[in-house]
């Protein structure tokens, strides 16, 4: 379903942590990557254009290497101008299917900082954008497999029953484990909620997923969601970028948002019209 992917290559980024869950796409149909790399103009107009050129194409050479092992078709492509505002034409003129950035850093204290290419790109999507979470800061108490384990929220607006579609997609996939969630502001909510996502795990375990858990929890939703992250070792977050809620009045964008900028899992963000 995502046949063609175009990665976004940053020199802050340690890209082979980010290149390294990609594996996990093929059984998702993944067979070609296009890397991106984009050359900043201040970077050709001084002594070092020629280092810095060169450090460029060793490090888009290695990650080539890196999809070839993998199996995967790679072709590469190296521009002039800033990552973040290029990377979108680009993804339109070439027709992936979606786009995968990495976000990395932490400051003294554990907390993240959310930058670059992957705060510009989500917040400017033309396609869906896996953004894979490369954190030195986070241990976990076992390697887990982009798709092990996947986390679905939704506040029941169109724009995430849409992305609904997306996960029922994956499922034909050999997906295994997924978690839905929704988290409600008023307690009276609860048990629509919770017969919605039944009537949604059914359509998951009819598309073969063998493990599928609900949950439905009160409070703030990015707060009682990144929890779920943590504790249920979640590997991959599937959720809507936009939304308002049918049962309340919740805008899933800003969730999404906060998700992406918080979560210790990767996040596989879902634009309202693919």
């Amino acid at each position: 379903m995502f046949e063609k992917i175009l990665i976004a290559s940053e020199l802050n980024v340690n890209m082979k942590k980010v290149i390294e869950p990609l594996e996990g796409l093929k059984i998702l149909g993944t067979k070609t990557c296009l890397i991106l790399q984009c050359i900043k103009p201040q970077e050709l107009n001084t002594d070092y254009k020629d280092m810095v050129v060169g450090w460029y194409h060793e490090t888009l050479n290695n990650e080539r290497l890196i999809l070839e092992n993998m199996g995967f078709q790679v072709d590469s492509h190296m521009g002039e101008g800033i990552l973040k505002h290029e990377i979108n034409e680009i993804a339109k003129n070439e027709e992936v299917s979606l786009i995968v950035v990495g976000s990395e850093a932490t400051t003294a204290l554990g907390e993240v900082i959310w930058g670059g290419a992957a705060h510009e790109i989500i917040h400017h999507l033309v396609k869906p954008v896996l953004q894979i979470r490369v954190d030195p800061s986070i241990s976990l108490p076992k390697p887990i497999g982009l798709l092990d384990h996947l986390l679905f929220p939704t506040d029941f607006s169109e724009s995430a029953n849409l992305a609904f579609e997306t996960l029922l997609d994956m499922a034909t996939h050999d997906i295994r484990t997924v978690t839905l969630a929704h988290v409600s502001d008023f307690e009276e909510k609860v048990p629509l909620a919770k017969e919605i996502l039944q009537g949604m795990k059914e359509k998951l375990v009819n598309k073969g997923v063998t493990n599928v858990r609900t949950v439905v929890g009160v409070g703030n939703p990015t707060k009682e969601l990144l929890t779920i992250i943590k504790l249920e070792e979640i590997s991959l977050v599937v959720m809507s970028t936009q939304g308002h809620g049918l049962i309340e009045e919740l805008f899933l964008g800003s969730v999404s948002h906060n998700v992406a900028r918080h979560s210790q899992a990767s996040v596989l963000l879902i634009p309202a019209r693919l």
